[in-house]
């Protein structure tokens, strides 16, 4: 009988004693603002994270407010979080719409040709997210490289991102 009363103890201790411990792994959505990745593109995205705590998606668009190139995009993508507590390793993979319009080549300088094709486009432009993910108290950080290929070419991007929380931040139980 107290064998029986020990299993029957650690069946429901276990699983309460184990979801304690992963805070950060509960779902969480996130709004961010965010420099890079297709080109040097002010973005903004909603962030969501799934239940399992390791993975989500998110969507979002962004302009690069140029005067000689303009560049916008709208998309989304998914990734998953390796790591725990509050830093996460991020591998992903984004899919966007991009599109590009050549306004003036006369004024262009060399920086512009490694993060932008120089021709009026309109593609759909995926790129590879690896990076680090932090999450504090109150906010989300966010950076990593996004190699990518667009138009038969293969262009090295970056990104870094700040953000925060939205939705039932007392999930969180931060201290």
């Amino acid at each position: 009988m107290k064998i029986a009363i020990l299993y029957v103890g650690l069946f429901f201790w276990i699983p309460f004693y184990a979801t304690g411990q992963q805070d950060m792994l509960k779902p969480l959505n996130t709004l961010s603002v965010e420099l890079g990745k297709t080109g040097i593109i002010w973005g903004a995205y909603w962030d969501k994270k799934f239940a399992s705590g390791k993975s989500g998606f998110r969507v979002g668009g962004g302009h690069n407010f140029g005067r000689y190139y303009s560049a916008g995009m709208i998309g989304g993508g998914v990734y998953r979080l390796l790591g725990g507590d509050r830093d996460f390793f991020e591998t992903g993979v984004d899919v966007v719409l991009f599109t590009g319009t050549l306004i003036s080549d006369d004024q262009v300088s060399g920086l512009g040709d490694i993060v932008y094709p120089r021709v009026t486009i309109a593609a759909i432009y995926p790129s590879v997210n690896l990076g680090y993910r932090r999450y504090g108290k109150k906010n989300i950080f966010r950076m990593g490289i996004a190699p990518s290929y667009l138009n038969k070419e293969f262009f090295t991007g970056g990104y870094i991102s700040f953000g925060w929380y939205i939705g039932k931040k007392k999930l969180l139980n931060i201290e």
